[in-house]
């Protein structure tokens, strides 16, 4: 039945949407351009003046009629009879003002005095229109969907139609028909409702209490959708506000696509906050946000790949400039959709007007924002930059006050001021890495000094804690060791010298400190749950933005391979079932994943996507063999249908298609994609394989000690760039062990593999998407590192891979102790549970 609701109720929207199009269209032909001016702007004044009219009651009835029916209080009448007290009042008090001064109205909605008579055939619009929203919000708060689903079909699909079929000889007399049919349709499924005026007093408090206060939010949201196209007519032109103007509305329509989501969530939430039923609603937001945001997802993923054409087609060739801003425009309608899908939630929870207070920040936020950012942009780049930040914004605040409301992560949080500051710098965590570069060795230190200061406050000393800060001791002392063989015992140059020592300090004194306190802040793997929202966030939005710009390198040309490197490790975060708990919104960010690293041009970052596909699919087969399967018929085959299981592997797949695809086709021809880089390779192996060689050359020379930090540097030279030399063997585990020797090697990576590998076996035994997704991450660093960068630039592997070393030292230990106390159970006889 929850299906069949939301199927017809989107049906009967789609019967609006097409009905309120045709209508224009049938304006135009039997009224030309002066009739179309006029319905047009009569409808848009309508919905100006609307939320005026009903002030909320719409809203206020469904939830409170929800409530009612759910606690079974009888009241469901008496707000029916409040609603339609307050839309007379509100119907009263605006027609007055219009009726007074008709003629001024007309001057400032129509331009002219002389359309007096469409003003005069509001008061009727809005008295039908506000009965409309009566009557269709207490039939979604009695749960009768397919009674509501009718009168909107009718009202706004059917009706309008009618009249301009009827009179379209005069506009004014359209407006009265619309008017007159809604009232009286409205009107006769209204009469058939039970409506009692008992205890009017208490009910009419109840909805003006809720219903006035989110006015404002429906204004606000109003003014955030105008301001780009009114800043971008004053900094530019009208031309270039009308593509914004365009692309703002595609924006609007694509998350009014997704009302009737909100409509029917509304009531629901309603009724399910009432029997305290909040892991239902839980359960309920999931699989509703996850489908619509996947859905959203693909559509704003086609309209960015297909935007050219698109434009060309609709709007015609003459605005072929302004693909490149309807492109980020559009970025903007993900979190648009996450809004409209979840502001129900927030209604049906809250009498206070969270929503309108989160929409007045984000349009303040846009606002400022847009302005501050004229200093660096151009202005039309810094008012949409601005508009679609503003909803992401919007979306974020949304999303917290949901999960406040249903719980959405099901696990308890700490609320004191040092377990925020925890999951803010967790938050955080990823945009520190990027930020932390050996280029930028100043700020490196303050980042990494803030981690250690709430790494100490956050102290907890267990076996696994002094175990993890001896590694980081022992590792940091044979750096020592080897700096000091490298700068007084050994014959470097002057240049190797200089670049060891840069080394050494940046990673002993800011990588090694900011991994161990990372490792310390976080417990379990649970608790890195901000770093891998952050991450999946960050990730997804480098995806859209590279796959809206066709691989333009947004992050610097020095810098493409971390772009192709956050977009893999958003990706395989939202494949686990952690933080995106619906498998088609997984399935969605995958495709949009698979889709920025092939224009994200990085070849390492594809590697390691591929790997960590494999290693996702694995551990979750695993794990469901040993978990479920193992003891029964069919254990593999059914360890291998497991849909977190299925998904990586076709990604995969997609992604090896799409390489495919792009490979086979005409010389002299390019993709402007990673197949391009990968063809290169064919002809040119970019000097890796001289550099591998040199690497393992300097290994034999001094295996056990090595021949001293910094010793690689300046001896291949870089092929690309005449006059040039490669500094280290772009390949982590080959630098340490050629320039510490294998006793480094060993000290820095047994450990490591071994906590990783107790970690993930660990992870399989419980099924945890937690200790997933952090493992993900690390093979995506360790996969890179193999491929790419050096010993203090490869942060990503420290920082992540000493926290999955701290995390397999807590569950080795934690494994031990159960074996202990299953063999002192034994001997004594006695029954004894224990929690993991």
């Amino acid at each position: 039945m929850k299906r069949f609701n939301y199927a017809t109720t989107f049906l009967a929207e789609g019967l609006v949407v097409g009905s309120y199009l045709l209508a224009f269209k049938l304006i135009a032909a039997y009224s030309g351009t002066q009739g179309f001016g006029e319905y047009s702007l009569s409808r848009r004044t309508l919905s100006l003046l609307l939320p005026l009219v009903v002030l909320g009651a719409d809203l206020g009835i469904a939830r409170y009629v929800s409530y009612a029916e759910e606690e079974k209080s009888g009241k469901s009448p008496d707000y029916a009879a409040a609603a339609l007290i307050v839309l007379a009042a509100g119907v009263a008090a605006v027609s007055v003002v219009l009726l007074v001064a008709a003629a001024f109205w007309g001057h400032v909605f129509f331009g002219s005095e002389s359309y007096a008579g469409l003003v005069l055939a509001l008061p009727v619009l809005l008295g039908g229109g506000g009965l409309h929203s009566v009557v269709y919000g207490y039939l979604r708060g009695l749960h009768r969907i397919q009674a509501a689903n009718v009168v909107l079909a009718v009202n706004m699909g059917l009706l309008p139609l009618g009249a301009i079929l009827l009179f379209h000889g005069s506009v004014v007399w359209i407006l009265y028909a619309m008017g007159i049919g809604w009232t009286v349709a409205s009107g006769f499924v209204l009469v058939r409702l039970p409506i009692r005026f008992a205890g009017i007093k208490e009910r009419l408090r109840e909805l003006t209490r809720f219903g006035v206060p989110r006015v404002p939010g429906d204004i606000v949201s109003l003014l955030l959708f105008a301001m780009p196209g009114i800043l971008i007519a004053q900094a530019a032109d009208i031309r270039v506000a009308g593509i914004v103007a365009f692309g703002v509305a595609a924006v609007s329509m694509i998350g009014s696509s997704l009302t009737p989501v909100s409509f029917l969530l509304l009531p629901a939430a309603a009724r399910l906050l009432a029997a305290g039923k909040v892991r239902q609603l839980r359960t309920e937001v999931i699989e509703v946000v996850g489908l619509t945001l996947a859905g959203t997802l693909i559509v704003v993923v086609l309209l960015e790949v297909f935007a050219a054409p698109l434009v060309s087609v609709y709007l015609g060739p003459s605005f072929s400039s302004g693909v490149n801003i309807l492109r980020l425009t559009l970025l903007g309608a993900l979190p648009w959709a996450a809004y409209v899908t979840l502001r129900s939630v927030i209604d049906a929870h809250h009498v206070r007007p969270i929503n309108a207070r989160n929409l007045a920040i984000s349009f303040l936020f846009a606002l400022v924002l847009a302005f501050a950012l004229r200093r660096v942009a151009d202005p039309t780049t810094g008012a949409v930059l601005a508009f679609v930040l503003g909803l992401w914004v919007l979306a974020g605040l949304t999303m917290l006050e949901v999960n406040r409301i249903a719980n959405v992560y099901a696990g308890p949080g700490d609320r004191s001021a040092r377990g925020l500051a925890r999951i803010a710098m967790m938050a955080a965590l990823p945009v520190a890495i990027l930020a932390s570069s050996p280029q930028r060795p100043a700020l490196a230190v303050v980042i990494s000094f803030a981690y250690v200061v709430v790494a100490v406050f956050s102290l907890r000393f267990s076996r696994s804690t002094r175990l993890l800060l001896a590694y980081i001791a022992a590792v940091a002392a044979w750096m020592t060791i080897s700096w000091l063989r490298t700068k007084f015992l050994l014959h470097l140059d002057a240049e190797q010298v200089v670049y060891g020592t840069s080394k050494y300090e940046f990673f002993v004194f800011i990588v090694l400190p900011m991994a161990a306190a990372v490792a310390l802040i976080i417990e379990r793997a649970e608790d890195a749950w901000p770093a891998a929202a952050s991450q999946l966030a960050i990730g997804a939005m480098i995806a859209l933005i590279t796959v809206a710009l066709l691989g333009d390198k947004i992050l610097g040309a020095d810098r493409y391979s971390w772009q192709g490197d956050l977009i893999a490790l958003g990706t395989l975060i939202a494949v686990q079932p952690w933080l995106v708990k619906n498998i088609w919104a997984s399935a969605a960010i995958g495709v949009l994943g698979v889709a920025g690293i092939m224009f994200a041009g990085a070849r390492q970052s594809l590697v390691a996507f591929g790997l960590a596909l494999l290693l996702s699919a694995a551990y979750w087969a695993a794990s469901k063999y040993v978990r479920e399967t193992r003891s029964r018929p069919h254990a593999v085959r059914n360890a291998l249908a497991e849909r977190y299981v299925v998904l990586p592997v076709a990604l995969l797949v997609l992604t090896v298609g799409a390489i495919a695809a792009t490979y086979v086709r005409s010389p002299n021809t390019y993709c402007n994609c990673i197949t391009d880089r990968l063809i290169s390779l064919e002809g040119n192996a970019g000097d890796r394989d001289t550099m591998l060689y040199r690497g393992f050359e300097l290994l034999t020379q001094e295996p056990l000690l090595g021949t001293g930090l910094g010793s690689f540097a300046g001896v291949i030279p870089n092929s690309g760039s005449k006059g040039n030399f490669y500094q280290y063997p772009h390949n982590v585990p080959l630098e340490v062990a050629s320039e510490t020797g294998l006793i480094g090697f060993i000290l820095i990576f047994l450990p490591l593999v071994g906590g990783w590998l107790a970690l993930l076996w660990g992870g399989i035994q419980r099924g945890s998407p937690a200790i997933a997704g952090v493992m993900m991450i690390v093979a995506v660093f360790f996969t890179v590192a193999n491929l790419s960068g050096d010993i203090p630039s490869d942060r990503g592997l420290w920082v992540f891979g000493i926290l999955a070393l701290k995390l397999g030292l807590d569950f080795a230990f934690r494994s031990r102790l159960v074996e202990s106390a299953v063999v002192d159970t034994a001997k004594s006889g006695q029954k004894v549970v224990l929690n993991n």
